[in-house]
């Protein structure tokens, strides 16, 4: 009974095998003869992913966005902007990426002061693009908007600005001034010069900060500021000798007064009596001392004796 159980088993199995067996030959045969159609195949699949895949797969990094352009129809997408990381885009379609982080430009403008001193100014600032009319602003403006409006933009107002002022308030006195200006001027020309034609005014950007770096002169102007510099110096340190002068002149004055009162008040006193009594004290002051010394007394009543040193020691002293 089991084995009768089993044989139709084995007879299955054994016509699965044989099915098995007759497809892999099929495919065996198929292969040989479309080989080279089926390696032709698959080498153009493969170039054709290798040469689509940059056109279809758009990588944004950080801080960046795209815009994309329908080229078979809509133009630009004004309803869409491509975030940050993989996107994946129609071949036939383009996608223009810009930078939406904080950036700092650095020029260099020619300027004219109103007593018409040429001077080159090196200026930054610092600007940010709106991400919300991003799109529009790829229409209206385009990836060049740095040499199409914020540059031509900030050298007109720059120049304007300056021939308001003399060398010596643009260049020392009002330079914070000056930058004031040009920050908030060239702020209200980009609000009104870069907007879509039918539309309000709308912020595409927005300058952050603005600075002067530096001032660069023509040489020989150069060395006329320096000589001015040091003769300028020299005016002040003529100052401060003549206001010396003058102090002393005063402390010499002063002195000669306090002198002369003090003569006056001490003229009064001085009388015949009082000079020799004080020379008679200066005298005996000098006669106790232990030194040997001359004295001489002069012919006249009122004459004060002449004091003479050592004769001893004086006559050492000439033979040394």
């Amino acid at each position: 009974m089991a084995i009768l159980t089993l044989k139709p088993l084995m007879l299955l199995g054994s016509k699965i095998n044989s099915t098995y067996i007759a497809i892999c030959v099929s495919w065996r045969r198929y292969l040989h003869r479309h080989i080279l159609g089926i390696l032709f195949t698959a080498l153009l699949l493969f170039a054709t992913v290798v040469i689509l895949w940059p056109l279809v797969y758009v990588n944004i990094p950080a801080g960046h966005a795209g815009i994309l352009f329908k080229n078979l129809g809509g133009g630009t997408d004004l309803e869409r902007v491509l975030g940050e990381g993989a996107n994946f885009v129609w071949p036939w379609n383009r996608v223009t990426q810009y930078d939406l982080r904080i950036q700092k430009d650095v020029q260099k403008v020619d300027v004219v002061t109103s007593d018409r001193l040429k001077t080159s100014v090196n200026y930054a600032y610092q600007y940010e693009i709106y991400y919300n009319t991003l799109p529009l602003f790829h229409k209206s403006v385009g990836p060049s908007y740095l040499d199409v409006v914020i540059r031509p933009i900030f050298t007109g107002t720059i120049r304007e600005i300056y021939s308001q002022y003399t060398s010596d308030e643009a260049f020392t006195t009002k330079t914070k001034e000056i930058a004031n200006k040009i920050f908030q001027k060239t702020n209200i020309k980009l609000l009104e010069s870069v907007n879509p034609s039918g539309l309000g005014n709308i912020n595409f950007f927005e300058l952050l900060t603005f600075e002067i770096l530096g001032i660069s002169y023509a040489p020989e102007v150069e060395a006329a500021l320096d000589a001015k510099a040091v003769e300028l110096a020299k005016a002040e340190a003529y100052k401060y000798k003549i206001l010396a002068a003058k102090a002393e002149a005063q402390r010499k004055q002063i002195e000669a007064e306090g002198i002369a009162k003090f003569q006056e008040t001490v003229k009064a006193g001085l009388t015949d009596n009082y000079l020799k009594y004080v020379g008679v004290q200066a005298t005996e002051s000098l006669a106790k001392s232990d030194n040997s010394k001359i004295v001489v007394f002069g012919n006249s009543p009122g004459g004060l004796p002449l004091i003479l040193g050592d004769p001893d020691k004086n006559a050492s002293s000439r033979a040394k």
